[in-house]
């Protein structure tokens, strides 16, 4: 091979690498539109951003999809309990916070009352029992960040920091076993 053979497909590497790195840039504005941070998830855990903010306008972000669409009246169960446990806020209606299990994009936010601890741990624990199915390429993190805010309407953030709550384990795996059809009628 020349020399200026050798040069000359350099040139392209270097025309196909900014051609590649502009699609990118586009895809990465395209997403951060859309309401996703434009990072993949390993850039995020590695750096966790953990400010609270709060969106003047909601976007439409994808939801968990309950897989007992028949056994639909534990999910308005679940409202139930979270409600009298006093961790939802008490105007969330019960249309609300059964459109975050039908797997279709939403803007609906809930407020939770509960700690974020409470809140990670009911999502990872519904997660973990397979009584939810997330979409392709989305994270239950993201579904979570997306649909909840604190009682202050700030969304939550950095859920990779969370720990089990030692308090209310067996309460909120009590709160999970209502969504499971296998168990004992609830």
């Amino acid at each position: 091979m020349t020399t200026n053979t050798f040069l000359k497909q350099i040139a392209n590497l270097q025309n196909e690498l900014l051609t590649a790195q502009k699609m990118l840039d586009a895809l990465k504005q395209s997403l951060l539109t859309a309401g996703f941070s434009g990072q993949p998830a390993s850039s995020a855990a590695a750096k966790p951003t953990c400010k609270r903010s709060s969106r003047s306008k909601p976007l439409t972000f994808c939801t968990f999809a309950y897989r007992y669409p028949h056994s639909s009246h534990r999910l308005t169960r679940l409202y139930q309990a979270l409600l009298h446990a006093g961790w939802i806020a008490p105007d969330t209606t019960p249309d609300s916070f059964l459109s975050l299990f039908e797997g279709n994009p939403t803007h609906v936010r809930i407020k939770w009352t509960g700690t974020q601890q409470h809140l990670y741990y009911l999502i990872r624990r519904i997660v973990e029992r397979e009584l939810v199915s997330l979409p392709q390429g989305v994270t239950l993190w993201q579904i979570t960040e997306s649909h909840f805010v604190d009682k202050n309407s700030r969304a939550f953030r950095c859920f990779n920091k969370q720990k089990e709550p030692v308090k209310a384990k067996s309460a909120i795996d009590r709160l999970v076993d209502i969504l499971d059809p296998s168990g004992r009628d609830c």
